[in-house]
């Protein structure tokens, strides 16, 4: 049987021990409580980060590292909506700021990503629009000394919409877009320069080329012989040079046939001829529609004979007429080739070139003067 003191001690022991487990629970309690709070600071950091990749438009240049950080905020969306469904005591934010912290890093990797790569798009789109700056420069500069037909203007028109479309798609940031343009734009001008290049190459360094020296050469070493006047023409540089004892006396602007850069082939062809020739008649005012005329001898036998030839090989249509009528005559100076082959000057430069010449001076119209300026030297 217990003593009254031994109860008393029981007691002691027992209230002790249900303090001790109240004080357990509450700190208990109180723990998760304070550790249950919605983590804001995570996920304003993250939606800050967030709205950084936007801003650099990572959605068009790191979409896949976007795309993950986006996959981590709707994560820590599910894992926030499964711990508000708990009781108040119960709630675990834990996961929830994981994914947070997630969101924000690889929100960040995007933003960063998505800068740089747009920056490099923004420049190879500026070394796209350059290069094809360049290119339709040296497009033009090539058609202004030579007439190409419709095929090469044609591509220099488009080039010249798809470049305006690069520039536009530039400046609207555009720059996938602005590089897409650009290198079509470069591409055809390529394919232009190309063949620009090519002609010229003919044009300076090919047989037909060596002919026209021998021409040139032939002209003005008669001129020097004689003491007499010549005139040489060039169809590339639109020049007419007029000789006298094989020094260059007079440079005349000249406007050709509308088919300048062709060889004259036929009759309604619209080109101007080449070939060394000779003044046959002097019309003066009032005598031909141009103001004053110097009619030549085309078509001499050397035309005749590739008339023949071409109309053989099927090069222009069998029912071709060779043609004349070819004048060096006034009402030039339009900076257009318009005439049906004539070479036209402007009126004061006829009047001149009038005075000087007489008939049976010798006329040599050629692609490209290419020696003019060294037989000058050299006289």
């Amino acid at each position: 049987m217990k003593t009254p003191s031994s109860k008393h001690r029981l007691l002691r022991w027992g209230l002790v021990a249900c303090l001790a487990i109240v004080l357990g629970l509450g700190g208990t309690l109180g723990y998760v409580i304070a550790t249950s709070k919605p983590p804001l600071g995570d996920l304003e950091a993250a939606r800050l980060a967030l709205a950084g990749a936007v801003s650099v438009e990572a959605q068009k240049y790191a979409r896949a590292e976007l795309e993950i950080a986006q996959s981590y905020y709707r994560q820590a969306y599910l894992a926030y909506r499964r711990a508000e469904a708990r009781l108040l005591g119960f709630r675990d934010y834990e996961q929830v700021s994981r994914s947070l912290e997630e969101a924000r890093r690889k929100a960040n990797e995007a933003m960063d990503a998505g800068r740089l790569r747009r920056d490099q798009l923004c420049a190879q789109a500026e070394e796209l629009i350059a290069a094809a700056e360049r290119g339709l420069k040296a497009a033009r500069e090539g058609v202004s000394r030579v007439p190409f037909g419709s095929f090469i203007r044609s591509k220099i028109t488009q080039a010249e919409v798809a470049l305006a479309e690069a520039r536009k798609r530039y400046m609207q940031g555009d720059y996938p877009g602005a590089t897409d343009r650009a290198s079509t734009a470069h591409s055809g001008l390529e394919i232009v320069n190309e063949r620009i290049d090519s002609f010229m190459t003919q044009y300076t360094t090919g047989t037909q080329a060596q002919k026209w020296n021998r021409w040139i050469h032939d002209t003005i070493k008669e001129s020097r012989a004689s003491g007499a006047t010549a005139v040489i023409v060039d169809k590339m540089n639109h020049r007419c040079y007029l000789y006298r004892v094989g020094r260059i006396l007079n440079v005349f602007q000249i406007d050709l046939g509308a088919s300048a850069s062709l060889p004259k082939m036929r009759a309604g062809d619209r080109a101007t001829p080449e070939g060394r020739y000779r003044v046959t008649v002097k019309r003066g005012r009032g005598e031909t529609a141009y103001y004053k005329a110097l009619m030549i001898n085309y078509p001499n036998d050397e035309d005749r004979k590739n008339f023949l030839e071409a109309r053989q090989k099927g090069w222009i249509p069998r029912r071709s007429r060779l043609g004349g009528l070819i004048e060096i005559h006034g009402e030039g100076g339009r900076k257009e080739d318009w005439t049906l082959g004539c070479v036209a000057l402007r009126n004061p430069d006829m009047d001149r070139l009038f005075e000087q010449v007489q008939v049976g001076t010798p006329v040599t119209i050629v692609g490209l003067a290419k020696e003019v300026g060294a037989a000058k030297e050299e006289s």
